[in-house]
């Protein structure tokens, strides 16, 4: 008889498909064919249908709210009523190896990990954990507990102490984004595309702000493609707060739906969104080095973003025109001129310089090395 797959269980309490979501998926299937895996998910959302057979449904009704200001701590005793029902979830999963996606669930998996000594395994793929106090005293719960954690990039694996136990694993470039890119060459507008959910860790405030100049001071015609739109999750009222502050800064600013579309890209359609921007701007308060912007470079696509959680930017001083300061409007757009300027050099230069820092054929094996030397 066959030795027994060691069953890992994902715990991400979102049911949207956000980047972050979308790289799980990239790590299901990397690890599907060695391990029993399930994955829980609040009920309900577009999540759901992708996951498949790996989907574990959960009333996390109360565990996703957020208050008024945000995550605070008081948001952790509206989850009381739902922790009893997780843990006695996981004690029928009785998994092995339990990751997680997001810092309620880093708490809650952390806390499941001191109760049944299973290993624990944060997937930590921005700065949020490093953003203010609070935060540093659950990244600092987080670091106890865990047997391993998994970040996204080098600066946060050396500029946020997570270097025992850790590795890096940069975001996958899926494989419907391979796909070659057919730039539409009778464009009349230049297009700054944002690949981003309305939410407040997007900053998407500033591209709003530097776009208002830009348009003013550039010889071409310029528009913005905001791929994303809302997080309509069980945290609605929290986005739409967000939503509505967009608006009213797009109002305050006088641009209208000429300049600015906001467009829903289902899964597997990015390659439209990157077939019809110039220049991707990524203004995370949290992660410089998301998703999109590994897309872009894999579709030649020029890139500004910003300094948090990028590379070190002494190691790679090439890529000192492409970061900004979140918030600092002015440098950001000073990085987009600098970038239109060059963007046919900088293509070349991005991909060559680059693609073997991102490892993407890796990323399959990186996943699987991690888990084995767990499991050992």
């Amino acid at each position: 008889m066959g030795q027994q797959r060691k069953r890992i269980v994902i715990f991400n309490p979102a049911s949207y498909l956000g980047g972050a979501e979308r790289g799980l998926l990239e790590m299901i299937a990397a690890l599907k064919d060695r391990y029993f895996i399930k994955v829980i998910h609040p009920s309900g959302g577009e999540i759901r249908e992708k996951l498949g057979e790996y989907s574990i449904e959960c009333d996390l009704s109360n565990f996703t709210k957020i208050s008024r200001r945000g995550f605070a701590f008081r948001d952790i005793f509206l989850s009381i009523s739902n922790i009893n029902g997780l843990f006695c979830l996981l004690d029928q999963l009785k998994p092995d190896i339990l990751i997680s996606n997001g810092i309620k669930a880093h708490i809650i998996s952390g806390l499941y990990r001191i109760y049944r000594g299973v290993l624990f395994v944060p997937f930590i793929r921005d700065a949020v954990l490093v953003l203010d106090i609070k935060n540093r005293i659950i990244e600092s719960f987080v670091k106890r507990q865990a047997d391993h954690i998994i970040v996204t990039t080098e600066y946060l694996m050396k500029n946020h102490g997570f270097k025992h136990n850790c590795s890096v694993l940069p975001n996958p470039v899926f494989r419907e984004s391979l796909k070659t890119i057919k730039k539409k060459n009778n464009k009349k507008k230049l297009i700054i595309g944002v690949a981003s959910h309305l939410a407040p860790l997007k900053g998407i405030e500033d591209i709003l702000l530097a776009f208002r100049h830009l348009r003013a001071s550039h010889k071409e015609e310029l528009g913005i493609i905001i791929a994303g739109g809302n997080v309509y999750s069980t945290n609605r009222e929290y986005y739409d707060r967000y939503t509505t502050r967009v608006k009213n800064l797009v109002k305050r600013l006088k641009l209208n739906r000429d300049d600015i579309r906001i467009k829903k890209y289902d899964f597997g359609e990015m390659n439209n969104f990157y077939d019809e921007i110039d220049i991707l701007v990524n203004c995370s308060r949290s992660e410089g080095f998301g998703r999109s912007v590994a897309e872009a470079i894999n579709a030649g696509i020029p890139f500004v973003t910003t300094e948090t959680g990028f590379w070190d930017s002494k190691k790679y001083d090439f890529l000192k025109d492409r970061v900004y300061t979140p918030g600092n409007v002015d440098e950001l757009i000073k990085k987009i001129e600098i970038t239109l300027k060059n963007k046919h050099d900088y293509n070349k230069l991005c991909r060559s310089s680059l693609e073997s820092i991102l490892g993407f054929e890796n990323y399959h094996n990186k996943v699987n090395q991690i888990m084995e030397k767990l499991i050992k």
